[in-house]
């Protein structure tokens, strides 16, 4: 998907200036020795990605209110599917964390691979979304394997880092040629925020990296795209629906996490990717099926 509607670009750049902004103060803090990687930096980078990250996929459920033109019955199998994949999810965690982690990893690198709209190649797309995890496993390997053994609550996490750590360098190789034909197709500021992106993930801790990533590159793309979609409804409506709806989404996580028997961690960025892992498989599911119902967009 390429969106070049002027009020979507104006959001890109918005959040383009963000991210090159952060980019730099991150680097200055680094320069003067503050440490990056402690707990109050690690918990303002998940509050970053939760609440600046979460709000572009709010507009699921109204974007499949326009595409069933009014057909209430099917509006509400649809939400039900798509709330029956969240618990599904916070069941998964607590029986197969390991698998559910694999699982979500493989679904995210579809999901970010989308980003990649020069690339022509299927495989070629997801490689490039797995470089979101695999650059951070491989320069902070150790951080990485102790955020996957907390979201596994110690049952395969460090396995699966390790694994993606192996694959790693070759990710990252397909990854920066990928870059190097985005921009010979004529998309320079893409290529040159993506290989940033990728350097702000080896650079930077990996919950840092990611929060860069996810809201200043990833969301602001896809909420653009849900608000031309929705132009007609009030920005009131809009700004209320991105704030109230990943505030829901947490609350239904604690609440389903504590009547399965609670959490699996007590880590809060652990829990934070638990939910960002139950809400990406639905999202992902709601996004292909509106791209099948509206081939035009």
């Amino acid at each position: 998907m390429t969106h070049s509607d002027p009020s979507a670009a104006g959001s890109g750049g918005a959040a383009l200036a963000a991210f090159w902004t952060a980019i730099a103060m991150l680097l200055a803090v680094r320069f003067l020795g503050v440490d990056l990687g402690g707990q109050l930096s690690t918990l303002a980078a998940t509050a970053i990605f939760l609440f600046g990250g979460l709000p572009h996929g709010a507009y699921d459920i109204s974007l499949l209110a326009r595409v069933s033109g009014g057909n209430r019955k099917r509006l509400a199998g649809i939400t039900a599917i798509y709330i029956a994949i969240v618990l599904t999810m916070v069941l998964a965690w607590r029986l197969r964390p390991d698998a559910t982690l694999v699982f979500f990893l493989i679904a995210a690198a579809y999901h970010f691979g989308e980003d990649w709209d020069r690339i022509e190649d299927a495989l070629l797309r997801v490689i490039c979304g797995a470089s979101v995890a695999a650059a951070p496993a491989l320069a902070h390997p150790d951080q990485v394997s102790a955020i996957f053994s907390d979201m596994t609550g110690g049952r395969g996490g460090a396995d699966v880092a390790t694994g993606l750590f192996l694959i790693a360098p070759m990710v990252l190789v397909v990854t920066a040629v990928c870059c190097l034909i985005v921009w010979q197709r004529g998309d320079r500021r893409g290529a040159i925020s993506m290989a940033a992106a990728m350097a702000a993930l080896l650079l930077f801790p990996p919950v840092i990296g990611f929060a860069l990533f996810f809201v200043c590159l990833h969301s602001p793309r896809h909420l653009a795209h849900a608000q031309l979609t929705l132009a007609d409804l009030s920005w009131r409506w809009r700004a209320a629906t991105a704030i109230a709806l990943p505030v829901a989404a947490a609350v239904i996580w604690i609440m389903a996490t504590r009547m399965t028997g609670g959490a699996i961690t007590p880590d809060v960025t652990a829990q934070a990717f638990q939910l960002l892992a139950a809400l990406t498989i639905p999202h992902l599911v709601v996004s292909s099926w509106l791209e099948r119902a509206r081939p035009g967009d």
